[in-house]
């Protein structure tokens, strides 16, 4: 099924129009911000005509994951979705970069214990995101601290926990910063709200380990297990104090939307590095592109053909 314009989504297994997609105002999700999702890259291949997804499966696997979490009874959902995904793709005029919105949300009985008095529903939304390369980002500690794990499950993408990314954001924007840094309760380096943060010292990268809290980020695996040791980095993962990262050589930040951003600040004082630190983010950035693009073949990428238009 194909539209005329980009005003569509797919909704509960089908694609429809964008207004037409809605849940009504007293809805867990409306109400309590009950919802789940996963954020995905679909990187146009114009010469093969087709879009590559970064870690489909997994993204997915780890959506599954969080709806088991959250206690939602999502059934086979998980293909519905998977195929929803491909049915976008191929209905989306004017290919390019896209950034895919899978969520399963609750509709009603979000207290409730008996799934089959729990009603959930799903869709993925999408807008154009081409690649961001040479990114750099001033970044700020926020005095907002990060969502302890004893409260809300750090490893599952919960709608409602971004209500305290926002307010981190906000005060980061506010004092002239384009990325907020979050601290657990043990004043360690955690996250930014929509990435995870590597430092580097010599050949060494460091980043904060999962007990810190944070979301088990796939572009954080991808960059740990393939991109670094690819590139003869060491990599530690282990506790980091706001100290240790701004006495570091160089940072960045890796996520599905920032790729790989370099950090060139925090709270308005740079990073005094050599040189080569900067150049080794720019290294980084570039083979994660390369694996994007297609120059260089992964399997960390799946291919969605795209049927001839006419």
């Amino acid at each position: 099924m194909a539209m005329a314009d980009d005003r569509l989504l797919w909704w509960n297994g089908a694609l429809v129009p964008w207004d037409t997609a809605s849940v009504h105002v007293t809805s867990e999700t409306a109400l309590r911000g009950l919802n789940i999702f996963e954020g995905l890259r679909a990187y146009w291949r114009p010469s093969e005509e087709c879009y590559a997804i970064v870690a489909l499966d997994e993204h997915l696997d780890r959506l599954e994951n969080s709806a088991r979490l959250l206690h939602f009874p999502i059934a086979d959902l998980r293909r519905s979705l998977e195929r929803g995904v491909r049915e976008l793709l191929l209905a989306i005029p004017s290919p390019s970069g896209l950034y895919l919105r899978p969520t399963i949300y609750v509709d009603a009985g979000g207290y409730e214990i008996d799934p089959k008095l729990i009603s959930v529903g799903a869709f993925i939304s999408w807008r154009r995101a081409e690649a961001r390369r040479d990114r750099s980002l001033r970044c700020g500690i926020s005095s907002w601290r990060h969502i302890p794990p004893e409260s809300l499950p750090s490893l599952a993408k919960i709608g409602a926990s971004y209500t305290a990314f926002r307010f981190a954001r906000l005060e980061a924007v506010s004092k002239g910063f384009d990325e907020a840094i979050l601290l657990n309760s043990k004043g360690e380096i955690t996250e930014t709200p929509g990435g995870s943060i590597f430092v580097l010292n010599g050949r060494t990268f460091t980043t904060p380990c999962l007990d810190a809290g944070i979301l088990p980020s796939i572009t954080r695996r991808i960059v740990l297990e393939f991109i670094l040791p690819e590139l003869g980095y060491a990599v530690e993962e282990r506790p980091l104090t706001p100290e240790q990262l701004r006495n570091s050589d160089a940072a960045m930040i890796v996520g599905t939307l920032d790729e790989i951003s370099a950090m060139i600040s925090i709270d308005g004082d740079g990073f005094r590095g050599p040189d080569s630190a900067a150049s080794s983010i720019a290294e980084v950035a570039q083979l994660y592109h390369s694996l994007c693009n297609g120059t260089r073949p992964s399997g960390l990428m799946q291919l969605v053909m795209v049927e001839p238009r006419v």
